[in-house]
């Protein structure tokens, strides 16, 4: 039960980021638009936002698939959450108290869920 409250959590917030990333794409291109039509070319500001949110939109579809992975019981993927919960701790971040909290049930779930070595009885 705790993966899948991970795995939806991740997914709501990488589901925010991807709306940003559209917004930023939208305006973008209505700046792109303005730009060359009255002054025949775009500016270097322009051209970074957009670049932007195409960065931040595969990110976001990244980040998606690693959740949904870590939700049906991917071992990668768990390491995948931890790193998108590692990036979060270190950008501020109003989640930052619910990332911690979310890095160690990953940790605990990737302790339980390790590779034992075989007993060797002699």
């Amino acid at each position: 039960m705790t993966r899948v409250l991970v795995s939806i959590s991740h997914i709501v917030v990488a589901m925010a980021m991807a709306s940003t990333a559209l917004w930023m794409g939208l305006q973008s291109r209505v700046n792109a638009l303005w730009e060359t039509t009255f002054y025949g070319s775009m500016s270097e500001v322009t051209t970074s936002l957009l670049l932007g949110s195409v960065l931040i939109g595969g990110i976001s579809i990244i980040w998606v698939t690693v959740a949904l992975a870590y939700m049906v019981g991917k071992r990668w993927a768990a390491y995948g959450m931890l790193l998108f919960n590692s990036l979060f701790m270190l950008f501020p971040s109003p989640f930052y108290w619910a990332t911690l909290l979310f890095g160690i049930v990953v940790v605990t779930d990737l302790w339980k869920t390790r590779r034992r070595a075989p007993s060797v009885e002699g």
